[in-house]
Order: structure tokens, then sequence, then C-alpha cells
């Protein structure tokens, strides 16, 4: 049961890796989106 406990933190971690990802790539593309996430993020 440990492997798949590993298993599927492994795949969170990679989600929120490649959410991460994307909303920077997103913000980067948008400049005006860029300010706004940021602003959201630093305040959580």
């Amino acid at each position: 049961m440990r492997e798949v406990m590993l298993g599927a933190a492994f795949i969170h971690v990679n989600q929120l890796i490649y959410m991460n990802y994307m909303a920077i790539g997103m913000a980067r593309r948008v400049p005006g989106a860029a300010g706004s996430s940021l602003s959201q993020s630093s305040r959580l």
C-alpha cells in the first residue's frame, strides 16, 4: 500500500506543478492578467 500512496502523491505533485506552469505561461501571454493573478496568489 505504501507504493500506491507514494504514486498518488507523486501524481498530485506533478499536477500542482503542471497547473502552476500553465498559470505562469498564461500570465506571460496576457500582461493584464499577470498582475491580477500574482496579487491574488500573494494574498493567499
